[in-house]
């Protein structure tokens, strides 16, 4: 439908206009809008037809804030400013062409962005890359926030970009394995040697006669419990767990799409999961 301004949408959208401003302090290059065609569904959206100016901050993630203190400390700053715009009445006199200059909100940030890596698909070479999300897990009643890893796209990636990216010019990627020697609990986990392992190009652990409702550990590799024996295919919707080798030797690996440096010795693998 052809949209027009009234008195309410332009007090929203000079409204709008201020906390861009203001917040532009702060994340410069980090704010978008939605698209503002009416949707009969929305709250918001009928508050702003029955007369009252209405605005809607939605707030996505920022890297390393896994509890996301920083973004509340932006979200106060913007309500408090825009008490103060509305207080004041200073937002009168904003530029309605700020709000019209404010980019259009789009997902195009990958939490782990693999570039120019080398896979092979169908007996040949190609060169991709592979973008990765970690969605968020909380189990039950528990406070602590874990992720799972999976593949998100795979292919010609250039135009997003990732919280954290990896150029893997030069390097070949492939499937994290599965170490299956003899293990029948998470105790004999904890004493294994993660470093080792790592460099022989595991990701993952089996685990015997193990039953649990968890899908998340703190142990920095995957534990396997189901009858699962084979490495899993680099694919759409696979687990985010990958060696990438650079010249034949193991460089990186990748748990549950968090990144360890084998040659640096560092990287955080903050959770991994339980299959």
């Amino acid at each position: 439908y052809e949209k027009d301004i009234n008195d309410v949408r332009e007090r929203t959208m000079k409204l709008i206009s201020c906390l861009f401003e203001e917040l532009s302090q702060f994340i410069p290059g980090y704010i978008a809008k939605y698209n503002d065609d009416f949707e009969p569904r929305a709250f918001g959206d009928n508050m702003i037809k029955w007369g009252t100016s209405s605005v809607l901050i939605e707030t996505g993630g920022w890297k390393n804030d896994f509890e996301k203190q920083f973004l509340r400390k932006i979200n106060f700053v913007a309500l408090l400013s825009a008490f103060q715009s509305i207080s004041n009445e200073c937002y009168k006199t904003s530029d309605i062409q700020t709000y019209f200059n404010i980019p259009e909100n789009e997902r195009r940030a990958f939490d782990l962005l693999l570039r120019n890596v080398t896979m092979e698909k169908d007996g040949r070479d190609i060169l991709v890359d592979i973008g990765i999300y970690r969605t968020e897990n909380i189990f039950q009643d528990k406070q602590e926030i874990n992720f799972i890893g999976r593949v998100q796209d795979i292919g010609d990636l250039t135009p997003f970009f990732g919280y954290d990216e990896l150029d893997c010019d030069t390097m070949k990627i492939f499937p994290g394995k599965i170490y299956l020697s003899e293990i029948n609990s998470i105790e004999d986990v904890e004493k294994l040697d993660y470093e080792k392992l790592y460099e022989q190009g595991y990701t993952s652990v089996k685990v015997n006669n193990f039953t649990t409702k968890e899908r998340c550990t703190k142990l920095p590799i995957n534990i396997i419990t189901k009858d699962k024996n084979k490495d899993e295919e680099i694919k759409i919707g696979s687990s985010a767990n990958f060696i990438i080798k650079e010249k034949d030797e193991i460089r990186y690996i990748v748990v549950n799409g968090y990144v360890y440096d084998i040659e640096q010795k560092e990287g955080l693998i903050y959770n991994s999961i339980i299959e």
